[in-house]
């Protein structure tokens, strides 16, 4: 659950914008975005290898598909971590932005959800924060992405 809220939040983060600040190009087109993430929440922790799906329109805002999300590798939070609804990447200025209404759900009915900072280089998305789970559990991610075609903040 934890893995797949964490690279959800990766990819808002590098896909979307907000009316007013700067957007992102190239405007009217969908996106891929790969990495690597690192996940830790409660007994779940570990690496993924994450695939996300955005859509940036017409005035450079961008939307990431969470429930299009996919999570690999061989630690068990990458299976049990599930992607959920859609994310708004919101530009903070400069080369930051922040992903918002992740949501991941897990075993149990377990939820990590919040919001994500982060920066956009060049096609690249860092980020690293924590997510807010159930009864004070933290869901730490960290991670970075590349997009396809390459994401750029326009000023």
């Amino acid at each position: 659950m934890m893995k797949a809220f964490h690279a959800g939040l990766l990819v808002a983060a590098m896909l979307s914008g907000q009316a007013g600040a700067a957007s992102l190009a190239p405007v009217s087109s969908d996106v891929e975005i790969l990495g690597r993430i690192k996940i830790a929440a409660g007994p779940f922790k570990g690496d993924c290898d994450a695939t996300m799906y955005a859509h940036i329109d017409a005035m450079g805002r961008a939307v990431i598909e969470g429930a299009l999300t996919t999570l690999e590798g061989k630690s068990k939070v990458c299976s049990v971590a599930k992607a959920l609804g859609n994310w708004p990447v919101a530009m903070l200025g400069g080369n930051r932005m922040e992903l918002q209404k992740l949501d991941f759900g897990g075993p149990g009915g377990m939820h990590c959800r919040g919001s994500l900072s982060g920066t956009l280089h060049n096609g690249k998305v860092t980020f690293a924060g924590a997510l807010k789970g159930p009864l004070g559990v933290k869901c730490n991610v960290s991670g970075v992405l590349t997009s396809t075609p390459t994401v750029e903040i326009v000023d």
